[in-house]
């Protein structure tokens, strides 16, 4: 079974990552093994004693120790089990046998297990900010300097610009044949992407944002391995070569990201389908190094795909990042992206470890551009990103505690399919966990805004948002109204995009106006049109005129008056969608104002919140005067009412 690249509403979709193709034909239930044909591919396990902690990370041991192993059960095979790789980090070969030649693997006092090579085929900035990737880069500068990652899929493109420097080296595992020719090559040119996914994955890690979204790890140096051809084609024995090659040759590794999957519902637990495999994870794992695997496309509610079943692969799941109210049909769900959702294809399980956003992601595509793709094979670079920044914080670290801080200090999100709540990452909080109390302001770890200043009061000028509970899920405006870092630590503190040192006191005028919450004064007129009027954002008094802000016409027919548009929400008065947040289907500026939980559908949910507030003079979130006329009121309500239709999504 063989998937490709969808095209659908426009864009370029990964619908899918790396599928099991099933064996047909009759064969040995003992292990497995079809012989379809003469021959067929196995990968065979050695009857090895379990390896010692001190060979896991002593190399030179380990290869002696196996190149030994297998070279004394080879010696000893019939001429009809052709041995296609060699592995020396790994207790086990690949080769090509006939049903004689199985028969002499089985009965082997050297051999442990024969198993069926499993065939492959292919199936940022708002991200970063949800993860809090960019706060762990502001704040602290830690941007995966001195960590590299490897990638195990389609290879790199080479010359894309955002790419080109962080390559570490390339390699190619092909038993079917690598571009520059053989079963295996390395250096230039070995891992060039003629495919695009591997490309899509690199970016999310490492891109330096020249052409698209800035990378996760930007500084993170990048090790390519290529695993599939152009057309999709590869195996399970290709990827568990570049494995080896990471256990022998290349101890800076820190996490492998595996965008690749079965297809498979393997449960909870999966270490005994492919022994050779989870030993090489293990191996990688005490040697502390990470590999992180996707969980999946098909849906599943029970289980997760091969290899993210494997006990010790970091298990990845997707939600949305994308907030547009445009259906996405995929197999096996259509759903329309809601922010911070799980998304209705990923895999899921109790075993699956974290979420990361998983749709819809802009990232480095193919020929030096950019592409837009969805799936767990795109989130799955997220986590591998996240580990990255973890060991460039703290290079000391060891996988468990990579781990555990990922998956202890994550946001939980629930999966409606399933019902399963699963952490999604958050990268401030995982490194903040790692800090004890360096300030001395009694606030230590994630609790602590601004762990490298004391700040007792943990004072944050932009933290002026109403933390939701239920039924309000997810507290999105904590999200969108404040990146929860104290005012020591953040060099914007408005998030208006413009650093502070860049823009007067208190006003963003040197800047592109950006509609916040902020509001100095408490006048109910945001900053941003305080400092463009000419008034002081700081002082009450100046409070500017209505009428200064602009004419009590409706020019773009959006439901929302001229002077409103020009004054707080910064969308153009001469188009319905004029905010520039590139939300241009199945909404426009009226309605998303009205979305007072800003996840831009309008339902009962804000009108219940505006209740509230009308009611609770407390309840301060300058979004909910709707027509801005000073006063929370039913004139409010009224407005909001005429937004809300049956489907809850925006006219």
């Amino acid at each position: 079974m063989r998937t490709t690249l969808r095209v659908l509403a426009g864009w370029a979709l990964l619908t899918a990552v790396f599928a099991f193709v099933p064996a047909r034909a009759p064969g040995d239930p003992a292990t497995g093994v079809v012989i379809a044909g003469s021959t067929t591919r196995v990968i065979v396990e050695l009857d090895v004693p379990a390896l010692l902690p001190a060979e896991r990370t002593d190399r030179d041991a380990l290869t002696q120790r196996l190149s030994a192993a297998s070279a004394d059960v080879t010696a000893e095979l019939p001429d009809s089990v052709v041995v296609e790789r060699a592995f020396d980090g790994v207790p086990a070969f690949v080769a090509s046998v006939d049903a004689d030649g199985l028969r002499a693997l089985k009965s082997h006092p050297g051999v442990r297990s024969v198993t069926p090579d499993r065939e492959i085929n292919l199936a940022l900035i708002e991200s970063a900010r949800m993860i809090r990737a960019d706060e762990t880069r502001m704040a602290l500068g830690v941007t995966g300097t001195g960590v590299t990652v490897a990638v195990i899929d389609t290879g790199i493109d080479t010359d894309h610009p955002d790419l080109l420097d962080d390559i570490a080296f390339e390699q190619c595992f092909i038993l079917a044949g690598c571009p520059l020719g053989g079963t295996s090559s390395s250096g230039p040119g070995s891992a060039e992407d003629d495919n695009g996914h591997g490309t899509r994955v690199s970016g999310v890690i490492t891109s330096a944002g020249n052409v698209a979204p800035l990378g996760i790890a930007s500084d993170a140096q990048v090790a390519a391995y290529k695993v599939v051809s152009a057309a999709g084609g590869g195996s399970f024995s290709d990827a568990l070569a570049a494995l080896n090659d990471i256990i022998t040759n290349h101890p800076e590794v820190r996490a492998v990201s595996m965008s690749l999957s079965d297809g498979v519902n393997h449960g909870t637990s999966c270490d005994a389908i492919f022994p050779p495999f989870t030993t090489a994870v293990n191996t990688l794992y005490a040697s502390n190094t990470l590999v992180i695997a996707a969980s999946g496309n098909e849906g599943f509610t029970t289980g997760l795909a091969f290899p993210a079943c494997v006990s010790n692969v970091m298990s990845v799941g997707g939600v949305w990042d994308d907030t547009s109210s445009v259906p996405v049909n995929t197999v096996p769900c259509s759903e329309s992206p809601r922010f911070d959702r799980v998304v209705c294809f990923g895999n899921s399980a109790s075993s699956l470890d974290v979420l990361a956003p998983g749709g819809q992601i802009t990232t480095s595509g193919l020929g030096g551009g950019t592409s837009i793709s969805y799936g767990t094979s795109i989130a799955t670079p997220h986590a591998t990103a996240a580990a990255a920044l973890l060991w460039s914080f703290n290079a000391s670290l060891t996988s468990a505690q990579v781990e555990t801080a990922l998956e202890s200090n994550g946001v939980p999100r629930t999966d409606p399919k399933s019902g399963i709540t699963t952490p999604r990452l958050d990268v401030w909080r995982a490194i903040a966990s790692l800090i004890a109390d360096p300030d001395a302001d009694t606030i230590a770890g994630p609790a602590d805004n601004c762990p490298l200043h004391a700040n007792p009061a943990q004072t944050n000028s932009d933290r002026n948002f109403v933390d939701l509970t239920p039924p309000y899920a997810q507290d999105d405006l904590t999200w969108i109204n404040s990146d929860n870092m104290g005012d020591d630590c953040d060099p914007d503190d408005d998030n208006d995009g413009l650093l502070d040192a860049a823009e007067p006191v208190g006003c963003n005028s040197s800047g592109p106006l950006v509609a916040t919450n902020r509001d100095t004064d408490a006048d109910r007129f945001l900053d941003n049109a305080e400092c463009v009027l000419g008034t002081n954002p700081a002082s009450f008094a100046s409070k500017p005129l209505v009428a200064a802000c602009g004419p009590t016409t409706d020019t773009d027919g959006d439901k929302i008056t001229d002077r409103i548009e020009f004054c707080f929400y910064n969308s153009s008065i001469v188009a319905a969608e004029g905010d520039g947040d590139g939300s241009t289907t199945g909404s426009h500026d009226g309605c998303e104002a009205a979305s007072l939980n800003v996840d831009r559908i309008v339902n009962v949910a804000d009108m219940g919140m505006l209740a509230t507030a009308i009611t609770n003079p407390a309840f301060r979130v300058v979004g909910v005067d709707i027509n801005k006329d000073g006063v929370w009121n039913p004139a409010d309500q009224g407005l909001l009412a005429s937004f809300i239709s049956p489907s809850g999504q925006c006219p």
